[in-house]
């Protein structure tokens, strides 16, 4: 603590939090066009007002000074993960043999009844 008083970090989010931010009116923008766009929250920068976010959609990453995030929802949390018998095979673990004594005579000295 620099000052004495301890800084106040409720507005930092999670990385990779899902979050909305809001397409402002335009000419462009339709009445029935989505007023907002979801995004994924990258960081935050000391000169810039905001936070750093990524846009799927767009592929592009940009600071926006107003979102409404939901932390509960990380960046690939819908997608399962998955893992091919194939690339396991190239895993390889190995045993080490006097790691496996030690332990072995811990457990046998521990099951002997004490006089």
């Amino acid at each position: 603590m620099m000052f004495g008083v301890k800084p106040d970090i409720r507005h930092i989010r999670k990385f990779g939090a899902l979050a909305y931010v809001h397409v402002p009116a335009s000419p462009a923008r339709k009445k029935h066009d989505p007023n907002v766009k979801i995004v994924f929250v990258l960081g935050y920068a000391e000169d810039v007002a905001g936070c750093k976010v990524y846009f799927p959609n767009e592929h592009t990453a940009k600071f926006v000074p107003d979102l409404r995030v939901a932390d509960n929802v990380v960046y690939r949390d819908r997608h399962a993960a998955e893992v091919e018998e194939d690339h396991l095979s190239s895993l390889h673990f190995t045993h080490r043999d006097d790691e496996e004594q030690t332990t072995e005579s811990e457990e046998e000295g521990m099951n002997e009844p004490s006089d």
